[in-house]
């Protein structure tokens, strides 16, 4: 019998825990919902639920579960991965799964897919065998935390007094509308259950409350500056400029068509560069007919990666919508003028003139005005770059974790939870 992919296992495990939210979702458990309510301290919901628990005549008892961990300095902490590949959400995932181990906790890493090789993992990593599922091989730990939403499934049944989800957004957030009624019905549900929420902007907080009444805690995203560094050219700039763009041409929601349309005419205006193009996977299209200067990068180490921001003068985002967007500072922090869209993500960093150029998304005429007054200005580019550097400063590791390092510790004090009585 051949052997699953990981694709064909995600999604056999997926379908299984949307099974299990659909159908607890179906008889609502009032305990369970006073739990979500507590874990939010939403008075209002806490109440009308203690009414409904009296009514019912079930019987309860509110408990800090996580007492036993209220002293430790140490905690041993799980986290549950939906996949391993080259995206942003994985990084941030491993880099603050490293941090957080080099701040001296017990960091375990799960998930079905293999440890990555793109990245480095610094914790202890666990492939789970296909035939298993994940909470059946995590053992007693102090904090769990899923990273997809499916996952709350197994981080409920796991030995932790402390459950998260850290929420980064993907279409379930942003293209939530556009869903069919069955699929809202199973994420909403799997929002609704009594797990804690991380995640990791402005934009998501606020998302997350309007989508699904819920609370959420922000823990920044943060730059690994041994890659993302600038070059010490002494501000010298390429002749022609070369421009960067990052991420594939086959996900429409990145706007890569808004970008070549506006580089077309750009280049129709007498205007001269070269592109980079970043990408995991090749390019789907040759692009030859628009005429232009266009070299791929194809899924290049992170070093690399950092080399090829470094060559670059200007890079240019054109997402519909990010949960963060990590490209635009990962530029700044390499010394590269940004030019982004406003894709939600970047407005808890980029400022219009200040450390970037924001368009509307999809704007393509927009988008080559910016171009042009950025082109035909060296001093703006200039002053754009060094407040670009000075603001990628404030995206630590170390500050990133020490957030997370308190939020632990509070959930560590204040997890209140009803327990049913018999």
């Amino acid at each position: 019998m051949p052997q699953k992919s990981i694709d064909e296992v995600r999604a056999a495990y997926t379908q299984k825990r949307c099974e299990y939210i659909w159908q607890i979702s179906g008889n609502p458990d009032p305990i369970m919902r006073l739990n979500t309510a507590l874990l939010d301290n939403d008075t209002q919901e806490i109440e009308s639920m203690k009414q409904l628990l009296s009514m019912q005549q079930v019987k309860y008892n509110l408990q800090n579960t996580a007492d036993g961990i209220f002293n430790k300095s140490r905690l041993r902490v799980a986290y549950l991965l939906p996949f391993t590949g080259m995206t942003g959400g994985t990084q941030i995932q491993i880099e603050q799964s490293n941090h957080l181990a080099a701040k001296g906790h017990d960091v375990l890493v799960y998930s079905h897919a293999q440890k990555p090789t793109w990245i480095e993992c610094k914790t202890r990593y666990f492939q789970i065998p296909a035939e298993c599922n994940i909470y059946e091989i995590v053992p007693k730990v102090d904090v769990v935390i899923a990273g997809y939403w499916d996952l709350v499934v197994d981080a409920l049944k796991i030995d932790a007094p402390v459950k998260y989800h850290f929420a980064q957004g993907d279409f379930d957030i942003f293209e939530f509308d556009k869903m069919e009624p069955s699929q809202k019905h199973i994420i909403t549900s799997a929002y609704q259950l009594p797990v804690r929420i991380l995640t990791v902007s402005g934009i998501m907080n606020q998302k997350i409350n309007e989508l699904f009444g819920r609370a959420s805690t922000i823990i920044p995203n943060a730059i690994d500056k041994t890659i993302f560094y600038p070059s010490g050219k002494s501000g010298m700039e390429n002749s022609p400029l070369e421009i960067l763009l990052v991420g594939s041409d086959t996900i429409r929601f990145k706007g890569h068509d808004t970008i070549l349309g506006a580089l077309f005419g750009l280049k129709a205006l007498g205007y001269s560069f070269k592109i980079n193009w970043l990408t995991q996977l090749p390019l789907k299209n040759s692009y030859k007919s628009l005429g232009m200067d266009i070299k791929q990068y194809i899924a290049p180490s992170r070093e690399q990666i950092g080399n090829i921001y470094r060559k670059c003068d200007i890079y240019i985002c054109g997402s519909k919508y990010e949960s963060f967007g990590l490209p635009p500072l990962e530029a700044m922090s390499c010394g590269v003028t940004v030019v982004t869209s406003d894709n939600g993500g970047i407005r808890d960093y980029a400022v219009d003139e200040y450390n970037s150029l924001i368009y509307e998304p999809g704007n393509v005429r927009m988008l080559v005005n910016k171009l042009q007054k950025l082109f035909d200005c060296p001093e703006l580019r200039k002053t754009l770059k060094i407040n670009g550097l000075l603001t990628s400063k404030k995206y630590s590791w170390n500050k990133s974790v020490a957030i997370l390092g308190k939020e632990l510790q509070k959930s560590a004090t204040t997890t209140i939870q009803a327990v049913k009585t018999f």
